[in-house]
């Protein structure tokens, strides 16, 4: 899990977790979904830090992001005639960790 404050009274948190589903569905949920998810994310963290239940608990909006395993693109791949994969286009790391502008450099 990772959390830092965007302003005085709002904090941005991300957390990643391991899911069997397989499914590539994601997004923002709906607030008719928050509840369950909210349950869901506090089912897995059991003996975690209270700040960690709280910052879930008080989640205004959840945005799931998927994470998944590809196959690794050939060199040759990365570009064409005028075009080239860098940064968040090319980045196999979390979203939260702000490494594709530093690949991108």
């Amino acid at each position: 899990m990772i959390a830092y404050p965007i302003s005085r009274t709002q904090t941005s948190w991300a957390i990643t977790l391991p899911e069997s589903t397989g499914s590539e569905v994601w997004g923002i949920y709906s607030q008719t979904q928050m509840k369950s998810v909210k349950e869901k994310l506090l089912s897995s963290l059991t003996g975690w830090e209270p700040a960690a239940i709280q910052m879930i608990e008080s989640a205004e909006r959840i945005i799931k992001y998927g994470l998944f395993d590809r196959r690794e693109l050939d060199p040759k791949q990365w570009y064409t005639r005028r075009c080239v994969l860098v940064g968040d286009a090319a980045h196999p790391t979390s979203p939260h960790l702000g490494q594709g502008a530093n690949q991108a450099l």
